[in-house]
């Protein structure tokens, strides 16, 4: 399977809001290799999170129809810089990028190498083959863009 899936709507107002709230105080600038603030906390042993894990990986199990081993999950901040852009891709069968906050003249999406721009709304997750070089798009704005990654690989049998 070699597809990318834009979910919509993915949470409720209440939990992206609560989401957006949590995930701030595990972002830290981890070294001059990633030039955006990420976690670097296995953030699945946290159970502030538990119903989003729940969430995401019972979509990525709808859209791709498989069963799926769940691996990492961190939190991103970028602030649109060029020094931020950094293509990359996931040694993992799917990853996915969810977007928690937007402004009304932002447009939300992930920046492919192959592809271009993917434009996906506010509480949208592309869930994309993890061999996909990407990268988050750079951007004028004055604004803190936040999302949150997860990768998975598919159970045999």
């Amino acid at each position: 399977m070699d597809k990318k899936f834009i979910i919509k709507n993915c949470l409720s107002d209440d939990l992206r809001e609560k989401l957006l709230v949590d995930c701030k105080p595990f972002l830290r600038k981890l070294s001059n290799e990633n030039p955006a603030y990420q976690s670097n906390a296995p953030l699945r042993q946290f159970s502030q999170f538990n119903i989003i894990h729940q969430i995401f990986d019972s979509l990525a199990t709808r859209y791709l129809e498989r069963d799926l081993i769940t691996d990492k999950s961190w939190f991103i901040m970028t602030q649109g810089k060029k020094d931020q852009v950094l293509m990359h891709y996931h040694p993992v069968d799917y990853a996915a990028v969810y977007y928690m906050n937007s402004l009304p003249s932002f447009k939300n999406g992930t920046l492919f190498e192959q592809d271009g721009f993917v434009e996906a709304p506010l509480n949208s997750m592309v869930l994309f083959p993890g061999h996909l070089v990407h990268t988050a798009p750079p951007f004028k704005e004055n604004f803190k863009r936040y999302t949150m990654s997860l990768n998975w690989n598919f159970k045999n049998g």
